[in-house]
């Protein structure tokens, strides 16, 4: 296919139609119109596995948006930002788009405020009674949240700057699991670099159809090899 021929399709790409849209006033407004029907299907046909990460990620956008973020701390510092549920193997299952005070729907809005809202949005469709372990770090983390993390503590042994030798010192076992399995959202985070699509767009919708797209493209061996073995065969340095 020609580049102009290229250009010219994915100018016209749509996935919904402008004429069913309603007013920023009108109750049932929805900032993710234009995208709704991908992001509301997800990843949830995929089975999870038994320790899950909640963290964020950034969609590198520079248009015009009320979507788009800044953070400094970030690689993509201009962006949108997604709050992802992914595996310990990087496989993403589930994710959410930050749209401010509506990234959860009313009947989801509880008195934990939004970060903890957004903790049980992504648990939700989790199979029940199965001992899955979620780990998030202290932006998602209240005195609400972590009050059934309660554990035994163990005892390990870490340097100590003052002392100038190893000390023993206690260490919650959800702690010790945290270290272990937190990074799959940091994980998926590095797989999608490496297949990101960096077509430039004005339209802030096409650039979270393009991530979903990689999404789908790192997790489409799911069925035959985890992630990261799959990465390792086709990328060997």
């Amino acid at each position: 296919m020609a580049l102009n021929r290229f250009d010219k399709l994915r100018g016209t790409v749509h996935l919904t139609d402008n004429a069913n849209m309603v007013s920023k006033e009108h109750p049932d407004y929805d900032a993710l119109f234009k995208i709704r029907p991908v992001v509301k299907e997800n990843f949830k046909r995929i089975p999870p596995e038994e320790h899950l990460s909640i963290d964020e990620m950034i969609i590198p956008f520079k248009g015009r948006s009320a979507l788009k973020q800044y953070n400094q701390s970030k690689p993509h510092k201009w962006g949108i930002k997604v709050f992802v549920h992914a595996g310990k193997s990087g496989i993403a299952y589930d994710f959410e788009v930050y749209v401010g005070k509506g990234t959860t729907k009313k009947h989801q809005q509880t008195s934990l405020g939004i970060s903890g809202d957004i903790v049980l949005r992504l648990v939700e469709d989790l199979p029940q009674e199965q001992n899955f372990k979620v780990y998030f770090h202290n932006w998602f983390s209240s005195y609400d949240l972590i009050v059934a993390l309660k554990e035994k503590v163990e005892t390990v042994r870490r340097w100590s700057a003052s002392l100038k030798e190893y000390i023993q010192v206690p260490q919650p076992a959800a702690v010790r699991s945290y270290n272990q399995s937190m990074g799959g959202v940091d994980l998926h985070n590095m797989l999608v670099e490496l297949y990101r699509i960096d077509f430039k767009s004005r339209r802030y919708y096409m650039r979270i159809f393009y991530q979903l797209v990689v999404h789908s493209q790192c997790m489409a061996p799911v069925q035959v090899t985890p992630c990261t073995a799959w990465r390792k065969n086709h990328h060997p340095g």
